[in-house]
Order: C-alpha cells, then sequence, then structure tokens
C-alpha cells in the first residue's frame, strides 16, 4: 500500500506540473521568458483546481489579453488597452480553438485528478487496515 500511495503521489505531482506548463503556454502565448510568476501560476493553477476552484473569470481575461497582444503582433492596428473585456476571441482562429484546448485539458486533468485522489484515499484506508488487522484479537 506504501509503494501504491507514492506512485500515486507521484504520478499526481507529474500529472499537476503537466496540466500545469500546457496550459501556462497555451494562456500566455506570446511569453517569451520565464519567470517567479510563470512558475507560481504554473502551480497554483492546477492546485486550485485540485480543490474545485475553477476562476474561468481570470482565465477568460487572461486568454483575452495574450491573445489580442498575439494578434497585435500580426495586425498592429488592434489596440490592447482594454483587452480584459473588449477582445473578441471568436475573431482570431488560434485563440478560438486554444480557448477550447485549454477547457479539454481542464476538463481531462479533473476527471484523472479525481480518479487518482479515491485511488490515494484507498491506498491509505488499505495500509492503515494492514497496520490495525493484526492488533484486532487483542482489542477484542
Amino acid at each position: 500500500a506504501v509503494v501504491s500511495t507514492q506512485s500515486t503521489g507521484r504520478f499526481l505531482i507529474m500529472a499537476l506540473i503537466c496540466y500545469g506548463v500546457s496550459t501556462e503556454s497555451l494562456i500566455n502565448p506570446t511569453k517569451e521568458t520565464m519567470n517567479l510568476n510563470s512558475i507560481f501560476e504554473v502551480f497554483w493553477r492546477p492546485y486550485i483546481n485540485i480543490l474545485g476552484e475553477l476562476d474561468l473569470e481570470v482565465l477568460q481575461t487572461k486568454l483575452n489579453v495574450g491573445y489580442c497582444k498575439l494578434a497585435q503582433i500580426y495586425n498592429t492596428s488592434i489596440d490592447c488597452s482594454n483587452a480584459k473585456e473588449d477582445f473578441n476571441c471568436s475573431q482570431d482562429p488560434y485563440c478560438y480553438y486554444n480557448r477550447f484546448l485549454i477547457f479539454i485539458a481542464m476538463a481531462v486533468y479533473m476527471m484523472l485528478v479525481a480518479v487518482m485522489m479515491i485511488n490515494l484515499l484507498v491506498a491509505v484506508f488499505s495500509y492503515t487496515y494492514e497496520l490495525i488487522n493484526p492488533k484486532s484479537a487483542q482489542v477484542w
């Protein structure tokens, strides 16, 4: 049971990092450098998703700003000063498809994490039962 708990924990951490890096790269397509805030975002979004917080409003705002900056690279006439509310993602095919890709990745990640957490819970209960079972005859 201990081996199962350790391998489940490692797999959960690996899934958290993979989801965090891929989501962060899709949200910020123009970011070229990595700083402490980027590292924080890579771990923070998957962590709060495990706890059930989707934070969709912040995600939509970051998508609008990130893809407005990307669209501005190709079309300099686009004004991104009020991109948080005004940028229409459906006009940009990269933004449109990547937005759905982020939500699909989020759904798969949350289902995977739910199964892994239940597996972890069963492994801990099994380990506890194995520890207590030999002493059960003495207690009764």
